[in-house]
């Protein structure tokens, strides 16, 4: 059986997905299921590959953070994921939606990458209510 956290990570940035994939592989407790750039591909991937986290930036092309989420609230999944926004956008309202529409956190580029694994680590060990 596979314990390793599970994490997709939604970006249209190149550089940031190379630098975030990197951190991320080079965890013994985490892999990396896949790399979407958009929302679209992301609800295909959350759908097929059934990630325990997905780390998903706002502004993106096709379909958007937000409305990335507002679709995902009415597709039924196997394995609903832990959503964690990733994005340089800082208005208020952009960070209530997000949450409004299920994001558990919202981090602010640049942030430390250590911090947001760290996170992610401390949000697996909470035990689910069933």
């Amino acid at each position: 059986m596979n314990d390793k956290i599970k994490i997709l990570l939604v970006d249209d940035n190149e550089t940031f997905c190379d630098i975030m994939s990197n951190f991320i592989l080079k965890q013994d407790d985490m892999e990396l299921s896949g790399i979407a750039g958009d929302g679209q591909e992301a609800i295909y991937l959350i759908a097929s590959e059934q990630p325990d986290f997905v780390l998903l930036d706002i502004d993106m092309p096709v379909l958007n953070g937000l409305n990335t989420l507002k679709a995902l609230k009415s597709i039924e999944l196997i394995k609903r994921p832990v959503y964690i926004v990733i994005s340089a956008m800082c208005a208020n309202k952009t960070i209530v939606d997000a949450v409004n529409l299920g994001a558990v956190y919202y981090f602010l580029k640049p942030f430390k990458v250590e911090r947001l694994l760290s996170f992610v680590r401390e949000i697996r060990a909470i035990p689910l209510c069933e």
